[in-house]
């Protein structure tokens, strides 16, 4: 309901006291702030950042971002060590690939890094979201928010 309505915190604040008195529990701002850290964990910060809009004007949205990407895929790939693979030949022994890609949904576009070397490289456990903000979806958005991040933070 909120991604489709759209609500501000203080309206969300009002729905949810509403439901608790009919005993329909939602989930709260705290809540999903923990969700948020679990994705992204504690290093995220908030910018500003230009992206382009469906019309070609440029807009100033927010983005959550890690400010250290390279430290959480070392981590990744820390973790995933004893388990990477070459899927037989078709990587090289001395290369671990990296994907970086974007994916929209629910109104979101979200930025992540994916270790290839894996058994199942688009698995959840195998993907860091590095990234996230209420943008459209596309290669100009990207180009802009990977540029930013190598500048920031690589």
């Amino acid at each position: 309901m909120k991604m489709a309505v759209g609500p501000t915190y203080s309206q969300q604040r009002e729905i949810r006291r509403v439901l608790k008195g009919r005993g329909v529990k939602i989930a709260h701002e705290g809540a999903e702030r923990k969700v948020v850290k679990e994705l992204i964990g504690d290093d995220v910060t908030v910018t500003e950042m230009l992206f382009s809009s469906a019309d070609d004007d440029l807009v100033e949205k927010q983005i959550m971002k890690p400010t250290n990407i390279s430290e959480k895929l070392t981590k990744l790939l820390e973790s995933k060590r004893e388990s990477l693979t070459w899927h037989d030949g078709a990587i090289p022994e001395n290369e671990v690939w990296v994907k970086v890609g974007g994916d929209h949904g629910q109104g979101s576009l979200k930025f992540s890094l994916a270790v290839v070397n894996t058994k199942n490289p688009n698995s959840k456990d195998n993907n860091i979201l590095i990234g996230m903000a209420n943008i459209k979806d596309s290669r100009e958005n990207m180009e802009i928010f990977f540029l930013s991040c190598q500048k920031a933070v690589w």
